[in-house]
């Protein structure tokens, strides 16, 4: 905990970043968040640092593991105060600004809607929970107050940057056909006609 990061969406090949020149407004103090596919390196926007959620959330060491639960913080060169990464469920005020999915922003206080728990990529979920994660290891950030995934796609968000992607939560697995035929398969759904 206390790592330095930079976060890489791979749908959009961009960085995690902040834009403290957007503010958005369903907050007392909040700014944008965007990824981009423009090299930015680790500067001041696109450094964020873990931090546990829960100081007893029984990890053993000071590694961060998956399924653990984190707050992701910007760095003390963007704001002379933290700002947390946040996300509220869906309301008519509160809506990403151009999926209208789960809006996602920086935000100046340290509340549940600032909690994060770390998925894998790769593997049997339940099976990894715990495993130290390594460094450029894929991850699901998962907003714990409402389930849903940290997620960015190619639509764009021009800001003073320049054409950069919105970034929101929603959950990208929906119980589909083929899920439901899995579930069949295994004998742990019954299929009734």
């Amino acid at each position: 905990m206390g790592d330095h990061i930079m976060l890489r969406n791979a749908a959009t090949c961009g960085a995690l970043v902040c834009d403290t020149s957007d503010k958005i407004q369903t907050h007392d103090e909040a700014y944008a968040v965007t990824t981009t596919d423009k090299p930015v390196g680790p500067q001041a926007r696109s450094i964020f640092v873990i931090e546990r959620a829960d100081d007893k959330d029984g990890s053993p060491d000071n590694c961060v593991h998956f399924g653990q639960k984190v707050r992701l913080t910007t760095n003390g060169n963007l704001m002379n105060r933290p700002l947390y990464l946040s996300s509220v469920a869906i309301t008519p005020q509160a809506f990403a600004r151009f999926s209208r999915n789960q809006e996602v922003c920086v935000i100046n206080q340290k509340v549940y809607s600032t909690v994060w728990q770390i998925i894998p990529v790769n593997g049997i979920q339940k099976d990894r929970l715990g495993e130290v994660i390594r460094a450029d290891e894929p991850i699901i950030l998962v907003h714990c107050a409402t389930q849903q995934y940290l997620f960015s796609d190619k639509i764009t968000y021009a800001n003073m940057h320049g054409a950069e992607f919105e970034v929101s939560a929603i959950c990208a697995g929906t119980k589909s056909k083929t899920q439901i035929l899995a579930n069949e398969n295994k004998g742990t759904q019954v299929r009734e006609n």
